[in-house]
């Protein structure tokens, strides 16, 4: 597995000691990478998710439960929006932060390395479950804009017109950065992982 070999003396753990030159070695060196990375991405998600429920609760407290006679209807239905949002993004990282903690690095090969490349994608097999989080926010996010910022001699629907241009740079912006990060810290493991996936798919054909 010439090819195989070649893989993982490209991915490099950093401070690792040196490995003898095997296939069980290079292997087991690829699953520590895994292993780093996978922590790395579950502490980033549990911070993450701390970040959100202490948003949610401050936006459940200023627009839901706050006296304030000032507030309007308009407020605390576009506070509603932004609260079912973070609540259902926060389903979503605890989905994710559970897959994380019943990872297993012992079990049969190919099976793990299939249900990694699942985890290294860029875009995530459950990622149209981001879809209501979306449209809450833009509901949310447009309703203020229009209704407290848009002149209303321009009229409420070029005000809704303008405000998704601006929404959907903002998401493209968003998606190109999350693109670059990916490239950056996991695409070498991504394109890896799939290679790997193809050489024992070979193997196990040529056996057959």
């Amino acid at each position: 597995m010439e090819k195989f070999k070649k893989y993982l003396k490209n991915i490099k753990v950093p401070d690792s000691p040196d490995f003898v030159n095997s296939d069980e070695n290079e292997m087991n060196q690829f699953i520590q990478k895994l292993k780093i990375q996978d922590q790395k991405d579950r502490k980033n998600l549990k911070n993450f998710q701390v970040f959100f429920i202490i948003v949610l609760i401050f936006y459940f407290g200023l627009f839901i439960l706050n006296p304030d006679p000032y507030l309007t209807i308009i407020d605390r239905l576009v506070g509603s929006f932004f609260v079912i949002a973070f609540l259902l993004f926060l389903l979503f990282l605890k989905r994710h932060i559970s897959s994380y903690t019943s990872i297993k690095y012992d079990e049969m090969m190919l099976l793990f390395l299939k249900k990694a490349e699942k985890r290294y994608r860029f875009l995530l097999e459950d990622s149209y479950i981001l879809i209501p989080f979306l449209l809450l926010i833009d509901v949310g996010s447009c309703t203020a804009f229009v209704v407290n910022y848009w002149p209303a001699q321009y009229g409420f629907i070029s005000g809704i017109l303008v405000f998704q241009v601006i929404f959907a740079l903002i998401m493209s912006l968003g998606l190109i950065i999350a693109k670059r990060k990916w490239r950056r810290n996991k695409s070498e493991i991504y394109y890896s992982i799939k290679n790997l996936i193809n050489e024992f798919q070979m193997d196990n054909n040529t056996v057959s």
